[in-house]
């Protein structure tokens, strides 16, 4: 191949021809596989591939295949289509190339002529050779899927006369009209077929959902005025208003926000998940959403599960739910578990939350469906300072539920001891039992969630005896588990009295001691403890 080039470069066509006259090989190659022709081909030298082709060269050599980008089995037509001239693909096709010959990674010179900066005479050429118009390459894109991408028309054109498939798909984004961006393009392929509704591979979404998304208004009326309909929803049950509310990277949303309900856009549509656009953009923080929603009237008291204050409360978004109160939304409304915005912020420990909507008149003690206040379901999840908050609000802290659990009785259950101090100092009472006859103190010996240890048992069950509550293990309630519990409460009651009496000594030996050893063990431990204390006593 270097001798072919360096002859040619040196002596011109004529120094070229003396060389192939006297035998030197047109098909000589370089160690990738890449013959002379490729190279003229390439540059649009059309003289020298007429020469090369009249001497043998071979009008379909390939590049070798293997690792090296040089080495990706392209023919020589591939590299004509590259310098995009249109007499060198005649030349070669007229002289036997095969249009279909395909690359190491499948693609033929149609997908090549089809890239963007190539002449749409190049794809009329390929065509009327016999180039495959659904040929199918990398990552499976049709040549007709490039050419929608790239808005080049004519392409599209003769690509769609010769048969191009309007909905093939691609592995990853679906047809050639979720390809397209240009209106002009999108009107042929519906015109010739296009499914609307089709939905792409990667969000599963349609071709109006993806115009919305890069503000081509132009794209969504070519569609519309086909019929589709503005309100069809994605795999996610979203309409593209949904989509365009809560994603910070559309561009130019509040404009397509506006053009879209123009349109006929439904503003309080819910998706799969009972969420309107004004749910989402609040969800993420869309304030400029959140005001243009508004301005259009949509309604923020819409409830399928939870209306957007109750979501804006639940991630303590203040400035969503400053905007939402400001624009009517009822702070008392109740979602489909009977929660009010105020026990979905109360329960995740947003105090500026809680602050703010009983200022707006958000009422305290009101109960789920449960009968669970705020303050249940502070007490419940552990949330100490909002616990104290409420309490500080007024809020009764031995009302009961419907199971008769006093938000005491539910941060003993959880042996959350801090939590338990703050409401025995609050005034909760120790005594009060639920409709199974438990009191607190009871809930905490018998139940023991996996995630607490013993120690914190130990030291709730304490908490609460210190001020008076008193455990009575033969009243515990009858339970497949009974023996079990009323083993492990003994215990419990063992280390919580052997605790008051030994303020200083460590509860980890302790427990390790009962509950290794067994009770007897236990209790034999106590006895040797106790009599090594009275004797260190008397020493004294």
């Amino acid at each position: 191949m270097e001798t072919l080039r360096k002859a040619f470069e040196q002596g011109g066509l004529e120094k070229l021809e003396q060389l192939l006259a006297k035998g030197v090989d047109a098909n000589a190659g370089d160690r990738y596989g890449e013959t002379y022709l490729h190279s003229a081909s390439l540059h649009g030298q059309n003289d020298v591939v007429k020469l090369l082709l009249a001497h043998g060269a071979n009008v379909n050599a390939t590049q070798n295949i293997g690792y090296s980008a040089m080495e990706d089995g392209s023919s020589v037509l591939h590299s004509a289509v590259v310098t995009g001239k249109v007499e060198t693909v005649e030349v070669l096709l007229a002289h036997g190339a095969d249009p279909n010959a395909a690359d190491r990674y499948g693609n033929v010179p149609l997908h090549s002529a089809c890239l963007s900066g190539r002449s749409p005479g190049i794809v009329q050429t390929l065509l009327e050779y016999g180039a495959d118009a659904n040929v199918i390459g990398q990552l499976d894109v049709s040549p007709l899927h490039s050419a929608s991408y790239y808005t080049d028309e004519r392409k599209v054109e003769f690509l769609l006369a010769h048969g191009a498939d309007v909905n093939a798909e691609d592995r990853d984004y679906g047809t050639p009209l979720h390809r397209a961006s240009s209106a002009t393009v999108v009107k042929m392929l519906v015109e010739h077929g296009a499914d609307m509704y089709a939905l792409d591979k990667w969000e599963r979404t349609t071709a109006l959902h993806l115009a919305c998304t890069w503000n081509r208004m132009n794209v969504v009326d070519v569609l519309l005025a086909h019929g589709m309909d503005v309100n069809t929803v994605n795999r996610r049950g979203k309409t593209a208003l949904h989509e365009v509310c809560y994603r910070k990277y559309y561009q130019n949303r509040v404009s397509v926000i506006k053009e879209l309900v123009k349109r006929g856009a439904d503003i309080n549509a819910l998706d799969r998940h009972g969420k309107t656009a004004l749910h989402l953009a609040c969800e993420f923080e869309q304030y400029d959403v959140i005001q243009v929603l508004f301005a259009l009237g949509i309604d923020p008291n819409i409830i399928s599960k939870k209306t957007a204050l109750h979501r804006a409360s639940d991630e303590g978004n203040y400035k969503s739910v400053t905007i939402l109160l400001a624009n009517g939304a009822d702070p008392n409304a109740r979602d489909e578990a009977g929660k009010t915005p105020l026990h979905c912020a109360a329960q995740n420990d947003h105090g500026d939350v809680v602050k703010l909507l009983l200022e707006h008149g958000a009422e305290k003690d009101a109960t789920t469906k449960g009968g669970m206040t705020a303050l249940h379901l502070a007490a419940f999840y552990g949330q100490l300072c909002m616990v104290e908050m409420l309490m500080g609000h007024g809020m009764d802290p031995n009302q009961k539920d419907l199971n008769g659990n006093t938000a005491l009785h539910l941060a003993a259950s959880r042996h959350d001891w801090l939590t338990v101090l703050t409401l025995l100092n609050g005034g909760c009472g120790l005594d009060i039992t639920n409709e199974t006859g438990e009191t607190p103190l009871s809930l905490c010996v018998q139940r023991r969630p996996r995630k607490s240890d013993y120690v914190a048992v130990l030291t709730t069950a304490n908490s609460l005896m210190l001020h008076g509550a008193v455990y009575d293990v033969l009243s515990a309630p009858s339970r497949i588990e009974a023996k079990k519990i009323r083993s492990e409460a003994a215990l419990v009651a063992a280390c919580v009295r052997h605790w008051a009496s030994e303020p200083h000594s460590r509860l980890g030996a302790v427990l390790a001691e009962l509950f290794d050893n067994g009770m007897a063990a236990a209790q034999a431990y106590l006895t040797k403890k106790q009599a090594s204390h009275e004797q260190t006593d008397r020493a004294k």
